[in-house]
């Protein structure tokens, strides 16, 4: 621990800042508008996408954390071993933009620090010409932080213990990605409160990997925190990205690097429960944003910006064409084969373009192929427009 030094100060600067939109966590001191916006961007930001150069090839699952520069890294470093320790208040010796910087990061990447928000306060006291900056960040006043803290660590334990029974690691990947599907209730509830003031404790609790994980309840932010959470423990670099979805309403999501390339997922949209599942109706989970590029999402879409945003180009491991499940031209024996080898409630398939979607939907829905291969005259299908996938779920 760090002993506070008391000082008579010749000159003392107070001020707060907070941030506003999805993915924010605690309520907040007060409102004061930023031009850089790590997460958690409000609805009117500014929606154009920015790129900027990373560590493609870097070991550290952190990915804000190797954008930073080593006075940057010094001040991470410092910062999150406090936190660790327990400490709500940080006596730093650096300067206040370069801690404030820094801490955005340190919560980008550390979506297990759930107690803590995105606003702080910060006194600046200066002695003999030396500055002491006392950097408070707005903390959660729930009364058992600390057992919501081991609460996670044992139930992310489990769940990781069951993802490593998968040898690959795209495998152990899929695994969290089910899991959260599986095990968590989109709060449509808290979606429709996320912009009153103050929070009630349930909507901040449903931003958060907390309530994803323990609650089992969360919007956009807590899927995503949660899953990044859970990525980088099986040491899969992983960052989450704000934006909208097309036609308005704020959205977080999550980018991977595999195998040296970038990849987006977002787990909230897989979720056949989220208001934006293609049928909200099924119970089936689909895979149409896991391992996508940046073309495909950019369909549904819109990235905030002033933040890191990787261009995903690759596409080995999207879901469709890891699994064999990918077309470039549409063939009746190569679609008879995807429906004869599903064991699951529904037969997925992905297309290169709309004309070879449509191709299949003529021959199999509207020339009865699918009931002819199946024996199933009752299903309903699926399409969605941003991935090119056609999904029949069997009655």
């Amino acid at each position: 621990m760090i002993n506070i030094k008391k000082i008579l100060p010749v000159a003392v600067l107070a001020c707060v800042l907070a941030l506003s939109g999805c993915g924010e966590s605690v309520s907040q001191e007060a409102a004061v508008d930023v031009t850089a916006r790590p997460l958690g961007q409000s609805a009117d930001s500014k929606t154009e996408q920015t790129t900027q150069p990373a560590k493609k090839n870097a070991q550290n699952v952190y990915c804000s954390y190797e954008r930073l520069n080593d006075n940057e890294k010094q001040i991470y470093d410092e910062m999150c071993s406090l936190i660790e320790q327990g400490r709500t208040e940080f006596e730093l010796t650096y300067d206040e933009d370069d801690i404030a910087k820094v801490y955005y990061e340190v919560i980008a990447d550390h979506p297990e620090y759930f107690w803590l928000g995105s606003g702080y306060s910060c006194t600046i006291t200066t002695t003999n010409g030396k500055k002491l900056v006392s950097f408070k960040p707005i903390v959660s006043d729930a009364a058992d932080i600390e057992q919501r803290k081991l609460d996670m660590d044992n139930t992310v334990n489990a769940i990781l213990s069951s993802a490593n029974r998968e040898s690959a690691l795209y495998d152990k990947l899929l695994y969290i990605h089910d899991y959260l599907v599986d095990n968590t209730d989109y709060d449509n509830d808290a979606y429709r409160e996320m912009e009153r003031q103050p929070k009630s404790d349930s909507v901040n609790d449903a931003t958060t990997a907390y309530g994803t994980i323990i609650k089992k309840n969360a919007v956009c932010s807590g899927y995503s925190a949660a899953f990044q959470i859970l990525a980088q423990k099986l040491g899969v670099p992983c960052g989450r990205v704000s934006g909208m979805k097309i036609g308005g309403g704020s959205h977080e999501w999550n980018y991977v690097i595999l195998d040296g390339d970038y990849y987006y997922i977002d787990v909230t949209w897989d979720d056949p429960q989220s208001e934006n599942a293609a049928d909200s109706s099924a119970s089936n989970k689909t895979y149409d944003f896991f391992c996508i590029t940046t073309d495909e999402l950019r369909k549904t879409h819109i990235i905030d910006s002033d933040q890191f945003v990787p261009d995903c180009t690759a596409v080995r491991y999207d879901y469709y064409r890891y699994n064999g499940l990918y077309m470039d031209t549409y063939e009746r024996s190569r679609a008879e084969n995807i429906i004869r080898n599903t064991t699951g409630s529904a037969v997925m398939m992905k297309f290169s373009t709309e004309s070879e979607r449509q191709r299949a939907v003529s021959e199999l829905i509207d020339d009865n192929a699918f009931s002819a291969i199946t024996g199933m005259n009752r299903y309903i299908y699926t399409m969605d427009d941003a991935g090119l996938t056609l999904t029949i779920y069997l009655d």
